[in-house]
């Protein structure tokens, strides 16, 4: 679990900048399944607030398709 949650407060602080320390021990004590949807949620999300919150659904970066189906 450690190291799922220092690869989302890299990501994080890649796409936002420095992480506040509220946010970084809220990822420090988190779980598996949390930390599963906050890195899912930091790449679809335009704040930080965002990533964490589990009320509103994502707002999607416009953003080329890589994939198509």
């Amino acid at each position: 679990i450690r190291g799922r949650a220092d690869v989302l407060l890299r990501q994080i602080s890649l796409k936002f900048g420095e992480t506040p320390e509220e946010r970084r021990k809220q990822v420090m004590s988190a779980g598996k399944a949390e930390l599963d949807a906050w890195t899912d949620a930091v790449l679809m999300t335009r704040n930080i607030d965002d990533v964490f919150d589990n009320k509103t659904p994502f707002v999607m970066i416009d953003r080329p398709r890589l994939f198509k189906s």
